[in-house]
C-alpha cells in the first residue's frame, strides 16, 4: 500500500531549544533522548497538541523542524549511534488522534548521514553533516568574535493510516548545530549575537543554503546540564562557583529577553538542612531561588531536576577494549587474565586522572546502591539515562504552571 505524496497539503513547525553541557554525561543523553522520534508521539505531548490545533484544516502532511544549538567549550566528535530503527514496534500500538478518527503507524522511512543510504530520496536531499565558521562583529564589547560550527541534520518521515485508509504524513526533520567558543565566560554575552537573526551558518564546502539563526525571542526553551567536579575545575582553571552559579546564572539572565520563556535545568538532590551545611548543595539551593525571584523578565516556566547521585560513566568508555581474551590452554589464559587485570588498573587511573577521584567514587556508590535500602539517605540514586529522559521529556511536554520540581524519585519512575 503506498501513498500519493503529491497530494498532500503540508503544514511546517518550527521549534528551537537551546542547550547547555551537551558534552557532560547528562547532557550528551540529554541530547540523544530529544533525537528520538517518540519523545515527540507521546498522548498529550509535542505532536498531538500540533495536531489538535489544525483539526479544522485540509492538511495531512505536518513537519516538525527540531533545532537544538549547543554551546560547547570544544566540538563534540562522539558518533550517535541511529536511535529510530526500531520505531514500527515501539509505536506501532499507540494511535495519533486527529480530526476524530485513530491513525495509527504505518509504516516509517529514515535518512541519517551519509544520504546515500536513505530509503527514501526526499529525505535524503536534507540529511548532512558540515563544518563552518562564524564571525560576530557586533558583540557588547565591539569585538570580533569567531566561533566554530558543525551542523549535523537527520530526517524521519512516518506515514498513518485510519481504518478507512485516509492518510497523514508526519516528517521530523532533527537539525543539531554545535557552537565553540572556548571562553564559557563570554558566553552570556554573546548570545544576543548569536541569535540576532543576522547569523547565517556558512558552510567551507556545501552545496545547502546557509541555516539563518533565529532571533532569541524565537528560542522558548533552554536545557541547562552544566556543572563541574574537582577535577574538572582544576584543569580548566575555573572556580566551581563560576560553573555551578555565576555562569548559569548569567546565561539564564539573558536568554529571558522576552516572557514566557522556559527553563529545565538540572541541580541536585538538596534540602534546607544540607544546603546550609555543604557549600555545593548551598550554591545549588540559592540558583534555584534566584531563577525563581531575580531574573527579568521573569522565566514563564521553571522546571528543575534533582537527581541523586547518578549511576554511569562520566569518563567516555568507548575508546578503551577492556575484552578478556580465552584460550584454552591454562597457562596462556592465566597470562591473559594478568594483561587484562594491568590494562583495566590502567584505564581505572586514567579515568579517575580525568573525572576526578569524588566523582569516580560517587559512581561505584551510586551504582551499588540504586534501588537498595538506604539509598534515600544518599539522596536517591538513579540512572543517568533516565534523568536524561525526564529532561528531554520535561523541554518537550507541555507543562502548567509556573514552576515545577521533579525528585530524584519521579525521575528514577518517570519511564
Amino acid at each position: 500500500m503506498s501513498i500519493n505524496h503529491s497530494l498532500t497539503k503540508n503544514q511546517s513547525f518550527n521549534d528551537h531549544i537551546l542547550l547547555f553541557g551537551s558534552t557532560g554525561l547528562i547532557g550528551s543523553l540529554t541530547l540523544e533522548e530529544l533525537l528520538k522520534v517518540e519523545l515527540y508521539l507521546d498522548a498529550g505531548n509535542d505532536l498531538q497538541s500540533k495536531l489538535k490545533v489544525h483539526e479544522s484544516s485540509d492538511f495531512n502532511h505536518f513537519t516538525l523542524n527540531k533545532f537544538f544549538y549547543c554551546i560547547n567549550r570544544k566540538l563534540n566528535n562522539e558518533k550517535r549511534s541511529p536511535t529510530n530503527e526500531y520505531l514500527m514496534e515501539r509505536c506501532k500500538a499507540t494511535p495519533l488522534i486527529f480530526r476524530g478518527q485513530q491513525y495509527y503507524l504505518h509504516n516509517n522511512t529514515s535518512a541519517t548521514p551519509p544520504a546515500s543510504q536513505s530509503s527514501n530520496p526526499s529525505l535524503g536531499n536534507n540529511v548532512f553533516e558540515e563544518d563552518g565558521t562564524i564571525y560576530l562583529t557586533q558583540t557588547v564589547d565591539n569585538r570580533r568574535v569567531t566561533l566554530s560550527f558543525r551542523q549535523t541534520r537527520q530526517s524521519y518521515q512516518l506515514e498513518y493510516l485510519s481504518k478507512d485508509l485516509k492518510n497523514l504524513l508526519i516528517t521530523f526533520h532533527f537539525t543539531i548545530v554545535q557552537l565553540v567558543f572556548e571562553d564559557s565566560t563570554r558566553w552570556a554575552d554573546l548570545l544576543p549575537s548569536i541569535f540576532s537573526k543576522e547569523v547565517e551558518l556558512t558552510p567551507k564546502e556545501s552545496n545547502h543554503a546557509p541555516l539563518k539563526l533565529p532571533h532569541l525571542d524565537e528560542v522558548k526553551t533552554m536545557i541547562c546540564t552544566l556543572g563541574t567536579n574537582s577535577s574538572s575545575a582544576k584543569h580548566n582553571n575555573y572556580d566551581r562557583y563560576f560553573v555551578d552559579y555565576h555562569l548559569t546564572f548569567q546565561i539564564a539572565q539573558n536568554f529571558t529577553n522576552c516572557e514566557g520563556k522556559r527553563l529545565v535545568i538540572i541541580t541536585s538532590f538538596n534540602n534546607s538542612l544540607i544546603s546550609h551545611i555543604f557549600p555545593y548543595f548551598k550554591t545549588k539551593y540559592q540558583l534555584e531561588n534566584d531563577l525563581q525571584n531575580k531574573l527579568t523578565p521573569a522565566l514563564g516556566q521553571i522546571v528543575v531536576l534533582r537527581p541523586g547521585p547518578l549511576v554511569g560513566n562520566h569518563a567516555n568508555l568507548d575508546d578503551r577494549d577492556l575484552r578478556l581474551r580465552y584460550s584454552p590452554s591454562l597457562g596462556e589464559q592465566l597470562k591473559n587474565y594478568r594483561e587484562w587485570c594491568w590494562e583495566y588498573k590502567k584505564s581505572f587511573v586514567k579515568e579517575i586522572r580525568k573525572i576526578g577521584f569524588k566523582t569516580k567514587a560517587s559512581e561505584l556508590v551510586a551504582r551499588a546502591m540504586y534501588r537498595k535500602p538506604g539509598s534515600s539517605v544518599l539522596g536517591y540514586c538513579v540512572p543517568a539515562s533516565k534523568t536524561a529522559y525526564a529532561t528531554a521529556y520535561m523541554a518537550t511536554k507541555p507543562i502548567l504552571g509556573e514552576l515545577r520540581i521533579v525528585t530524584s524519585k519521579e525521575i528514577d519512575y518517570l519511564t
